[in-house]
């Protein structure tokens, strides 16, 4: 059974645990915030509610991970068909766009359970949408009742055990990179169609931007240079930095290191690797100008951040 919650914040999200205070058994809620990305965990521990009630909730992201028992449960807009009706079991994700998640709904299910829940503001995953050089207004997010998907379920009880630990300190840094990696993979997963990506006035054309993204990903173990990048897509080294930094307004060598940090923390996430392996896989090969760098980007060192994960 979960705890009394460590953070609560009535005010935000009162819709819950007033319209489901009849279930609920217990909650662990944190938040996250500024300057960090903003979002919200929750685990929930509920008894069955077998009568509809109503939720009002806002315009998030919403990711529901079951971790314990298996249930059957109905969702719906109240005078429309149910989006949700079926059995539920641990592992499976429900996943809601703003447009879904925003507004009323009726719920109810037939057994005990507990689950994480994380909830994402658009801002949140707007800055994801920047990364990958997309407009969030342009891109159309999809639901799933359920899916199986076994890397968001990781980062999803990876945040879960940041909540029963309780998040402080150097622990919000790592829940607010676990939040990052959640909505980038949001965006690059869950969206209809294929994102369209910003046009740039001017500079290197998107289909060569992608295979110099490519070619980094692949060789990020490796010494990169200017000239390996000019070569992988035909140009010269000088016509290359000219028109790389153009459109995408960063300098070819401070994109390889961004995308060397990024792979970085995504190691340290979800690997036990020690720290000098990780940096010998995103091609670093001096431990102390590794850390050095990470510091930099992420204010704590990666041995710091490495630890808050495994508390």
């Amino acid at each position: 059974m979960l705890t009394e919650p460590l953070n609560k914040q009535a005010d935000q999200h009162n819709h819950w645990e007033s319209a489901l205070a009849n279930s609920i058994i217990g909650s662990s809620w944190v938040n996250v915030p500024k300057p960090w990305s903003e979002g919200k965990v929750c685990l929930v521990d509920a008894e069955p509610q077998l009568e509809f009630v109503q939720i009002d909730s806002t315009p998030q992201h919403a990711i529901f991970l079951l971790t314990d028992g298996v249930t059957r449960a109905e969702e719906h807009e109240p005078g429309s068909p149910p989006h949700l009706n079926g059995p539920l079991f641990p592992g499976d994700l429900l996943l809601y766009s703003p447009e879904r998640h925003a507004g009323s709904h009726l719920t109810r299910w037939n057994q005990r359970t507990q689950f994480i829940a994380v909830l994402l503001e658009p801002s949140t995953v707007s800055q994801a949408c920047n990364a990958l050089e997309l407009d969030y207004c342009e891109v159309e997010f999809t639901n799933h009742f359920p899916t199986r998907d076994p890397l968001l379920e990781h980062l999803v009880r990876t945040l879960g055990k940041e909540v029963e630990a309780g998040v402080t300190g150097s622990g919000y840094l790592y829940a607010g990179q676990l939040l990052q990696t959640i909505a980038v993979h949001l965006v690059s997963k869950y969206t209809a169609g294929e994102p369209t990506a910003r046009v740039y006035q001017g500079g290197m054309p998107n289909f060569r931007l992608r295979r110099i993204e490519d070619y980094v990903r692949t060789h990020l173990a490796e010494e990169i240079g200017i000239e390996d990048l000019a070569n992988e897509v035909g140009l010269s080294r000088w016509h290359f930095s000219r028109t790389f930094e153009q459109a995408t307004g960063e300098a070819p060598s401070r994109y390889v290191q961004r995308l060397r940090m990024e792979q970085a923390i995504y190691l340290l996430q979800t690997t036990d690797l020690p720290i000098t392996e990780v940096a010998y896989a995103v091609g670093y090969t001096s431990l102390s100008h590794f850390t050095k760098l990470f510091k930099h980007r992420f204010g704590t060192t990666p041995g710091t951040y490495q630890r808050c994960r495994s508390r």
